[in-house]
């Protein structure tokens, strides 16, 4: 809490697809029902022409910007917020993975704490510029039959000991 007001959760769910936001409704109308406000990014005219629905707003782009432009987009029409979660349209949510999601951005106002990982992964190495070009013209492919090490290196699997600054945890929210 603010000391003001509760916390205002906004979720911003882009999509150019009509059918996958049908299909995210029971998990969207869970979110409204816990007081999430949700906002849909219509990227595809498909998606802007859907019918209202209680439970979310549709702001729509008029094009496809892209994730990113999106949803900066987006969260700039949105007034002041606490908490935002960014969701993909394709996600399946049970309440009770809803539930879960809303009482941890609450637990976490209560820690002051500013980014949640809802579904922490591995720890991943950054991409080098040599990983990046191996993996893009199968060099690594190519180079693991050659000299056994090469290829796990190049497309970082083998990671060394974590250093500060070289690797990231990709999270969904």
């Amino acid at each position: 809490m603010n000391g003001l007001r509760p916390n205002r959760i906004v979720a911003l769910i882009p999509s150019i697809s009509s059918e996958r936001i049908e299909s995210a409704r029971p998990w969207i109308a869970s979110l409204s029902n816990r007081g999430v406000d949700v906002y849909v990014v219509a990227n595809a005219a498909s998606v802007a022409k859907l019918q209202f629905v209680e439970g979310f707003t549709i702001i729509d782009t008029a094009s496809n910007p892209g994730f990113a432009r999106s949803l900066m987009a987006a969260e700039s029409t949105v007034g002041d917020w606490d908490w935002l979660l960014l969701l993909n349209d394709d996600l399946a949510l049970s309440d009770d993975a809803v539930e879960k999601m809303t009482n941890t951005v609450s637990d976490a106002s209560k820690r002051h704490t500013g980014l949640v990982f809802f579904d922490p992964g591995d720890l991943r190495r950054l991409p080098t510029l040599s990983s990046v070009l191996g993996s893009v013209s199968l060099v690594s492919e190519l180079l693991g039959r050659i000299r056994p090490g090469a290829k796990s290196y190049l497309v970082g699997n083998s990671a060394p000991k974590p250093v500060v600054g070289a690797y990231y945890y990709s999270f969904s929210a």
